[in-house]
């Protein structure tokens, strides 16, 4: 799909890219066929498109021999796609109810709006039966998503994204590659299921929270409002932690052992 299709879809439908909905519409082929190839999986039961947009991936999409439906917040373009056949819900991704629909082995797929992208990666977390994402990002969440300990971006985004996914780079895509074109250079990200089941729930992403909740503080004054002071104290010192350490310094491995060790505490 290129510049010159999109434009006359767009007038065809009457609408215009809207800043509000993140809609920068994906017009760069090569990048759409690295994304669709990675859609290509034997292990997954559906496939879910998050915003198909004008349909830049959903064309290729659809041809993949898995049942396939779209995610879709716009009126005009929720129409344009019922019309066409596709199946359809017309909601807010972060109001569908992932958990109660999702109950095969299923690959969600976006150029995401880049308002919902963090929220989304941390909402289907927590969704077991999602077992594959393919994500377009702001390259600078992508780093964050990404990142080590120690390092500017490292954060609550990392240590929740890397405890539940195997996350690999698939590409990177200039502005050039939308129309319009956003100001930020953006980043593809594949994440696979990681078998961490003891840190798929709500607890341990509160814990997380907690934990970065005051970046100034120290990690056993954040805690405090998860466990008593003297507990978070002996864990630390079971787990040979320094007291004075910030929650950017533990590694995602650590903040595991430490929920764990808390989390097992009475």
């Amino acid at each position: 799909m290129n510049i010159l299709e999109v434009k006359k879809i767009c007038s065809e439908l009457g609408i215009q890219p809207s800043k509000k909905l993140g809609q920068n519409f994906l017009v760069n082929e090569i990048v759409c066929c690295k994304i669709v190839d990675e859609c290509i999986d034997d292990n997954i039961s559906n496939i879910i498109e998050i915003g198909p947009g004008l349909g830049a991936l959903t064309r290729d999409l659809i041809n993949i021999d898995k049942p396939f439906s779209v995610i879709e917040l716009d009126n005009k373009l929720a129409k344009y796609w019922q019309e066409r056949g596709v199946e359809v819900e017309h909601i807010d991704a972060l109001k569908f109810p992932w958990q109660e629909k999702i109950k095969e082995k299923t690959l969600v797929v976006s150029n995401l709006p880049y308002q919902i992208s963090s929220s989304i990666v941390v909402e289907l977390s927590l969704v077991p039966h999602v077992s594959k994402m393919v994500f377009m990002f702001q390259k600078e969440v992508a780093q964050r998503i990404k990142a080590n300990k120690g390092g500017k971006d490292y954060g609550l985004l990392s240590i929740i994204a890397q405890s539940y996914w195997q996350i690999t780079k698939l590409v990177d895509v200039p502005p050039r590659a939308f129309y319009p074109p956003p100001k930020i250079d953006s980043r593809v990200l594949v994440f696979q299921r990681l078998e961490n089941t003891e840190f798929c729930n709500k607890d341990f992403i509160n814990f997380v929270k907690l934990a970065f909740s005051h970046r100034r503080k120290l990690l056993s004054k954040n805690l405090k409002e998860y466990r008593d002071e003297m507990v978070v104290k002996n864990a630390f010192n079971r787990l040979g932690l320094n007291e004075k350490i910030r929650a950017e310094q533990l590694s995602v491995d650590e903040f595991q052992r430490l929920y764990l060790e808390l989390k097992n505490e009475h």
